[in-house]
Protein backbone atom coordinates (compact mmCIF):
# COMPACT_ATOMS: atom_id res chain seq x y z
CA UNK A 1 0.00 0.00 0.00
CA UNK A 2 0.97 3.85 -0.71
CA UNK A 3 0.63 6.43 2.08
CA UNK A 4 -0.15 9.51 0.92
CA UNK A 5 -0.84 13.41 2.13
CA UNK A 6 -0.75 13.37 6.03
CA UNK A 7 -0.38 9.77 6.58
CA UNK A 8 2.77 9.71 4.50
CA UNK A 9 3.94 13.18 5.79
CA UNK A 10 2.77 14.37 9.35
CA UNK A 11 3.03 17.66 8.94
CA UNK A 12 2.17 20.58 11.95
CA UNK A 13 -0.64 22.32 11.06
CA UNK A 14 0.53 25.64 10.59
CA UNK A 15 0.43 25.84 6.94
CA UNK A 16 -2.79 23.78 6.06
CA UNK A 17 -0.71 21.69 3.74
CA UNK A 18 -2.34 17.95 4.44
CA UNK A 19 -4.38 18.11 1.44
CA UNK A 20 -2.18 19.90 -0.81
CA UNK A 21 0.52 17.47 -0.42
CA UNK A 22 -1.99 14.69 -0.95
CA UNK A 23 -2.89 15.78 -4.21
CA UNK A 24 0.64 15.92 -5.47
CA UNK A 25 1.62 12.73 -3.91
CA UNK A 26 -1.52 11.46 -5.96
CA UNK A 27 0.33 13.28 -8.95
CA UNK A 28 3.46 11.53 -8.54
CA UNK A 29 2.14 8.61 -8.27
CA UNK A 30 0.07 8.57 -11.07
CA UNK A 31 3.03 9.25 -13.12
CA UNK A 32 4.92 6.85 -11.88
CA UNK A 33 1.78 4.51 -12.20
CA UNK A 34 1.81 6.00 -15.88
CA UNK A 35 5.59 4.19 -15.75
CA UNK A 36 4.70 0.91 -15.06
CA UNK A 37 6.24 1.25 -11.82
CA UNK A 38 4.33 -0.97 -8.65
CA UNK A 39 4.57 -2.01 -4.92
CA UNK A 40 7.88 -1.14 -3.87
CA UNK A 41 9.72 0.11 -6.66
CA UNK A 42 6.74 2.70 -6.75
CA UNK A 43 6.87 3.81 -3.30
CA UNK A 44 10.21 4.29 -3.41
CA UNK A 45 10.16 6.68 -6.83
CA UNK A 46 7.41 8.60 -5.01
CA UNK A 47 9.67 9.40 -1.94
CA UNK A 48 12.92 10.19 -4.40
CA UNK A 49 10.54 13.16 -6.06
CA UNK A 50 9.04 14.59 -3.56
CA UNK A 51 11.57 14.28 -0.70
CA UNK A 52 12.94 17.85 -1.41
CA UNK A 53 9.21 19.66 -1.57
CA UNK A 54 8.34 17.75 1.55
CA UNK A 55 11.08 18.58 3.90
CA UNK A 56 10.49 22.62 2.60
CA UNK A 57 7.27 22.28 3.46
CA UNK A 58 7.66 20.88 6.89
CA UNK A 59 10.99 22.97 7.81
CA UNK A 60 8.76 26.09 6.91
CA UNK A 61 5.73 24.89 8.99
CA UNK A 62 7.80 23.91 11.86
CA UNK A 63 9.68 28.08 11.67
CA UNK A 64 6.42 29.41 11.38
CA UNK A 65 4.70 27.70 14.34
CA UNK A 66 8.14 28.76 16.32
CA UNK A 67 7.77 31.90 15.30
CA UNK A 68 3.96 32.42 15.92
CA UNK A 69 3.97 30.09 19.43
CA UNK A 70 6.97 32.58 20.76
CA UNK A 71 5.98 34.28 24.25
CA UNK A 72 8.14 37.20 23.24
CA UNK A 73 6.06 40.44 22.94
CA UNK A 74 8.84 41.87 20.05
CA UNK A 75 8.19 38.65 17.65
CA UNK A 76 4.61 38.86 18.05
CA UNK A 77 4.75 43.21 17.12
CA UNK A 78 6.90 41.62 14.55
CA UNK A 79 4.61 39.50 12.81
CA UNK A 80 2.01 41.44 13.39
CA UNK A 81 3.65 43.85 10.45
CA UNK A 82 3.66 40.99 8.18
CA UNK A 83 -0.22 39.96 8.94
CA UNK A 84 -3.03 40.50 6.58
CA UNK A 85 -5.67 42.66 6.68
CA UNK A 86 -8.89 40.90 8.40
CA UNK A 87 -10.51 37.82 6.83
CA UNK A 88 -13.82 39.76 6.74
CA UNK A 89 -12.12 42.71 4.91
CA UNK A 90 -10.69 40.89 2.50
CA UNK A 91 -14.26 38.73 2.34
CA UNK A 92 -16.25 42.08 1.85
CA UNK A 93 -13.75 43.60 -0.81
CA UNK A 94 -13.49 40.50 -2.85
CA UNK A 95 -17.31 40.45 -3.09
CA UNK A 96 -17.52 44.33 -4.12
CA UNK A 97 -14.99 43.15 -6.79
CA UNK A 98 -17.36 40.47 -7.97
CA UNK A 99 -20.18 42.36 -7.73
CA UNK A 100 -18.79 45.65 -9.37
CA UNK A 101 -17.66 43.26 -12.38
CA UNK A 102 -20.65 41.60 -12.84
CA UNK A 103 -22.65 44.84 -13.03
CA UNK A 104 -19.75 45.90 -15.59
CA UNK A 105 -20.29 42.77 -17.32
CA UNK A 106 -24.20 43.43 -17.72
CA UNK A 107 -23.61 46.98 -17.96
CA UNK A 108 -21.39 46.02 -21.85
CA UNK A 109 -24.52 43.27 -22.40
CA UNK A 110 -27.43 45.79 -22.62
Amino acid sequence: STLIGDAMHPFVPNLGQGACQAIEDAWVITAGLGKGLRGDDLNHWMKTRRQAKVKYIRRTANMLGRLTQSKSALMHKGLGLFSAPPMSWQMKSDFRYQFDRGQADLTRQS
